[in-house]
This record gives structure tokens, C-alpha cells and sequence, in this order.
């Protein structure tokens, strides 16, 4: 597998994390909101997680790390393919190199 080969699988992998990260995030938002609003308890949220279908906090949690460790994997792939054409990210975070990335597609 080439390095061009690698940073595309890893892109589609980093893309479809971060669309269930942001779903089950913006669905969580939507039921969860009026709760937001007064001290509601754990087993509060966890009730209504339950009751709209939702995944559990853990699993959103668990949704989030998958995306951000393929934000780093697709990073990594990337800062390589730069030094194979002497370039550099300099300092620049994970986060801003896959934004820059993904703004190209």
C-alpha cells in the first residue's frame, strides 16, 4: 500500500468516524437540551438517553475517542507524505493538519 493509498483509507476512516461522532453528539443535544437547562441527575440523562434510543454516554464517549484516534492516525500518514515531498507541518496540531486536509476534498 502506497503512502497516497494510506492517507485515502485512513481519510475515509477519519470520515466516518467523525459523521457518527457528530450524530449521536447532535442527537444527544436534541433530547438531551431541556435537561441542560435545570440540574438534572445522571440517571435523569441516562433515562432519557434510553427512552429516545439513544446510545449511552459511554458509547458517544467511546464514538469520539475512535474519531479522534483516527484524526491522529490520518495526521501521522499525512506529516509522512509531506516528508517525502520536503515539506513540513512545522508545529501545527493534529486537529488543524486534518482540517486543512479535509478542506481540500
Amino acid at each position: 500500500m502506497t503512502t497516497t493509498d494510506t492517507v485515502r483509507a485512513l481519510t475515509d476512516a477519519y470520515a466516518t468516524a467523525r459523521a457518527a461522532s457528530a450524530a449521536a453528539q447532535a442527537a444527544a443535544s436534541a433530547v438531551l437540551a431541556p435537561l441542560y437547562e435545570r440540574d438534572a441527575s445522571d440517571a435523569e440523562y441516562a433515562a432519557a438517553r434510553a427512552a429516545a434510543g439513544l446510545p449511552s454516554a459511554a458509547v458517544e464517549a467511546q464514538l469520539h475517542r475512535a474519531m479522534e484516534h483516527s484524526r491522529s492516525a490520518l495526521a501521522s500518514a499525512l506529516r509522512v507524505a509531506a516528508k517525502r515531498t520536503r515539506r513540513s507541518f512545522g508545529d501545527a496540531s493534529d486537529t488543524a493538519i486534518v482540517a486543512a486536509h479535509m478542506a481540500t476534498l
